[in-house]
């Protein structure tokens, strides 16, 4: 036969840590973190026209038309330009051609568009022809400006004929820029 419980006895002194347990898996991966984007505006700051040329294309920068963008170390960049504007023939009345073209840290890029100004009648000052540029690069580490040129693309008639490449104030025949810069 079996006799009653005895009663409990002191805690014993607390004995040696064990070795440590394997690594446990590996959590779910975390939310997407956001991308900085900033949008920056520009337009024509000066009333900038250009004479006939003398052969060939001379390019003049569009006052207001320019923006510097510094891709610290390590980071990459995407930036996506649009430029686009107004231009007329402000000089004497005949058909001519203006020529815009994005330029990166002072090299033309190729992305260019010439459009034809017509001379729709002796009467008709101020023919307008509108033209739009637009690309994607992706930035590394650096410094790079873009801006946007224009020029009188001919024919140089030696009449006197000049095109109007940007504009301020209330006028029709501004020129503009904008550029999304994702960070």
């Amino acid at each position: 036969a079996q006799g009653i419980q005895g009663l409990q006895g002191p805690q014993g002194a607390q004995g040696p840590q064990g070795a440590q347990g394997p690594q446990g898996a590996t959590g779910a991966t975390g939310a997407a973190g956001t991308t900085n984007i900033t949008l920056v505006n520009l337009v024509s700051s000066a009333t900038t026209t250009q004479g006939e040329p003398g052969g060939s294309i001379v390019y003049t920068a569009i006052p207001g038309l320019s923006y510097t963008i510094n891709v610290p170390s390590g980071s990459t960049y995407k930036v996506v330009a649009h430029a686009f504007g107004v231009t007329a023939n402000v000089g004497a009345t005949e058909d001519v051609a203006a020529q815009f073209e994005l330029f990166m840290n002072n090299t033309a890029t190729g992305v260019l568009e010439r459009v034809a100004i017509r001379d729709y009648g002796s009467g008709m000052a101020l023919n307008p022809a509108s033209w739009s540029l637009s690309n994607t690069w992706t930035l590394t580490a650096g410094s790079y400006t873009i801006d946007v040129r224009g020029a009188h693309a001919g024919p140089a008639w030696g009449i006197g004929t000049s095109v109007s490449l940007g504009d301020t104030g209330n006028s029709y025949l501004k020129s503009w820029m904008t550029l999304e810069i994702f960070q």
